[in-house]
């Protein structure tokens, strides 16, 4: 029998505080998405609802199911009644040939819904200066395996990194992360790079001599050069910060998956 095609799955966490629409927009099964914050227009609160509702949608590619998770009561009350859906997202729906369906907002992820808070309360502060992206990394180990964890944001893009390593070594693997994000931005950009263990900006101070106590990193370390120079990227290191949800953040994702 013929294999029939599953649609791309998207997931879209959005709040609506007045007439203020955040969103995160996600794929599913990936780590990695994009958000903005919109001002919505309506008559009414409903208007406003479903205006929003219209505009998270709009960012969803043609031939997909798209996944709403939120805690407006009144969005969730709209995607059920399916029956009753105004004509303006009827017509959406078919021109992108979408199909909508509700998301529960109780088991979204803590760490986007963390991110969904932050955005929408204007605390995920965009990188400063010339720099376009800005990554933030952590690793934890219970003295057999090591989780590294990283955030890369900026631009209206923000992915997630999770990774576990053998043995112990804490700041090699944040070195990992810091190849990942290379990888992913866009030739030309400038990354501000925050990491957690002390050691780890040694790396780009002195890499020669991070290399002779990190001897293991040499291959790595030339990914990194390799991708820098191809690529054209720039780095700055971020000075240490102790209370930023970020940091925070990136702690928690990690200490999650070792746990």
């Amino acid at each position: 029998m013929p294999r029939i095609a599953r649609s791309p799955q998207h997931r879209l966490y959005l709040k609506l505080t007045g007439t203020k629409l955040t969103v995160i927009h996600v794929r599913d099964n990936d780590y990695g998405g994009v958000y903005f914050t919109t001002t919505i227009e309506g008559a009414d609160k409903a208007d406003q609802q479903l205006s929003a509702l219209l505009t998270a949608l709009s960012s969803v590619p043609y031939h997909s199911t798209a996944y709403i998770h939120t805690s407006v009561q009144p969005l969730v009350a709209l995607i059920r009644a399916e029956t009753a859906w105004p004509r303006e997202l009827k017509a959406l729906l078919r021109r992108l040939d979408l199909t909508l369906r509700l998301g529960l907002f109780s088991r979204m992820d803590r760490f986007w819904q963390d991110m969904l808070t932050l955005i929408e309360a204007g605390q995920l502060p965009e990188p400063d200066g010339l720099n376009n992206h800005a990554l933030y990394t952590y690793a934890v180990t219970d003295g057999l395996q090591t989780q590294m964890a990283g955030v890369l944001y900026g631009e209206g893009q923000l992915y997630l990194y999770a990774q576990q390593h053998a043995g112990e070594q804490l700041s090699p693997t944040e070195l990992d992360a810091a190849r990942w994000a290379f990888e992913l931005v866009a030739r030309g950009k400038t990354l501000e790079l925050h990491h957690f263990h002390p050691k780890t900006p040694a790396f780009w101070d002195d890499t020669s001599t991070y290399l002779d106590a990190y001897p293991e990193t040499k291959a790595l370390a030339e990914q990194i050069g390799t991708l820098i120079e191809q690529k054209s990227l720039r780095y700055n290191l971020a000075a240490p910060e102790q209370n930023s949800p970020l940091r925070q953040a990136v702690k928690w994702v990690a200490g999650r998956a070792l746990a």
